[in-house]
């Protein structure tokens, strides 16, 4: 197969950088079908994790990274780390942002001007090449969660204004998932304790790619 070795690229490029690939609920894009822009914030994150059939729009995040006014390195403070299952698995890479948006022909995927399946050469560009103060985008289908992180308060905005999500809700919302805290785009181990996290080591990323 011609894209055979990209999975074994990308892993290879996220133990080398200290990476992690990253979907996040941070804004309101199309998550499968255009009825998923009915669910909640934390619903829309739901979805993409009982659903891994669907394409998702995802960054890479690496050490130094942080989702702040100055850089935007992911796009938001609650998201699901996952692994790509197959080599076609990694639809498409890009440096920045795709611009990518639901195939109105096929709801569980997304269109872009962009090549599929992704080249080796896309991948290694997608991650090295992109902006330190931007995000990538790689559109990730037939994946494995390996959990939920978070960084440091949950709040997403709205209409009205901004939003906290209830650290219960989301240990609620996700309790048969996996936590990590996520500190300066490192990825730490947490637990739940007395309804707030409780931060521990580094994770060992060779354990998850």
């Amino acid at each position: 197969m011609p894209h055979a070795n990209t999975i074994d690229e990308l892993s290879r490029l996220l133990r080398q950088k200290m990476g992690f690939i990253a979907h996040c609920a941070g804004f309101a894009k199309g998550v499968g079908s255009v009825s998923t822009s009915q669910l909640s914030f934390l619903g829309r994150l739901r979805y993409a994790i009982d659903n891994t059939d669907i394409e998702l729009s995802c960054s890479t995040v690496v050490p130094g990274d942080s989702f702040d006014l100055q850089r935007m390195n992911y796009t938001g403070n609650i998201g699901i780390v996952l692994r790509p299952n197959e080599s076609t698995s990694i639809a498409f890479a890009c440096p920045t942002d795709a611009g990518s948006q639901i195939d109105p022909d096929d709801p569980k995927r997304r269109v872009t001007g962009l090549r599929r399946p992704a080249t080796i050469q896309d991948v290694r560009s997608a991650i090295l090449d992109r902006p330190a103060d931007r995000y990538n985008e790689l559109g990730i289908l037939s994946y494995t969660v390996l959990g939920v992180f978070i960084d440091g308060p949950v709040q997403y905005s709205f209409p009205g204004g901004v939003e906290t999500v209830d650290y219960r809700e989301i240990a609620s919302a996700f309790s048969d998932q996996r936590f990590f805290y996520l500190h300066n785009g490192t990825l730490l181990h947490m637990e739940w304790t007395k309804g707030a996290p409780s931060v521990g080591s580094a994770v060992d990323l060779h354990s998850l790619y």
